[in-house]
C-alpha cells in the first residue's frame, strides 16, 4: 500500500460509460480472486451513465473496496453478499458507483476516521486502503462516501463527474 501510494500515476481522466465498466469490473473481479460461497453482483442502470475519469483509478478504488466489503461486510458464519452498482444519484444527478454490502455495518465512531492514513480495525491492516481510494477519488473530482445501509450493512459511494461541464466547455 505504501509503494502503491508513492508510485500514483497523475489521473489521465477519459469518458466512458460507468454501466458498461462496473460490468466488466465484476466479471473480471470474479475471474480473478477466488469468490468461494460469497456473492458478488454488479446491480446496473437501465441506461449508459457517462463518466469523465481515470478507468485504472476508479478500478483500484473499486477493488479495495469489494475486498474490504467481502472482508468486513459478512454476518458471523455468513457469505459475504456484495452489490456493485452503476446509477445516476437521480434523474438528472451525477453518475454513482456504490459498494453494498449486507454486513454488521460499520459504528459511526469508527466511521468517522475510516478514511484517515494509517486508521484500521484489524491487526494485520495498514490503515492505507480507504485512504488512497479517497486519494485516488479526488484526484478524478470524484467524491467518496459511506454511510450504512438501509437494511443492514455498508454502502461506500463514489460520485463521479460525467464531464459535462468539461467536454462542453468552448477552447
Amino acid at each position: 500500500n505504501i509503494l502503491q501510494l508513492s508510485r500514483r500515476e497523475r489521473s489521465r481522466p477519459e469518458p466512458f460509460d460507468l454501466v458498461s465498466w462496473a460490468n466488466n469490473f465484476v466479471e473480471d473481479y470474479k475471474s480473478t480472486n477466488p469468490i468461494e460461497a460469497d456473492e458478488l453482483r454488479a446491480v446496473l442502470a437501465p441506461r449508459s451513465v457517462q463518466v469523465l475519469a481515470d478507468p485504472g483509478q476508479l478500478q483500484q478504488v473499486a477493488w479495495n473496496l469489494v475486498q474490504n466489503a467481502r472482508r468486513y461486510g459478512r454476518l458471523p458464519d455468513q457469505a459475504a453478499r456484495v452489490a456493485v452498482v452503476a446509477r445516476r444519484l437521480n434523474e438528472n444527478g451525477p453518475p454513482v458507483l456504490e459498494i453494498v454490502d449486507r454486513g454488521p455495518g460499520i459504528p459511526q465512531r469508527v466511521a468517522d476516521q475510516i478514511f484517515d492514513p494509517f486508521y484500521t480495525t484489524h491487526e494485520h491492516g495498514t490503515g492505507l486502503g480507504l485512504y488512497i481510494a479517497k486519494q485516488l477519488c479526488d484526484a478524478n473530482q470524484a467524491m467518496i462516501s459511506h454511510e450504512n445501509a438501509f437494511g443492514g450493512g455498508s454502502r461506500f459511494s463514489v460520485r463521479l463527474s460525467s464531464g459535462q461541464n468539461l467536454l462542453m466547455q468552448p477552447e
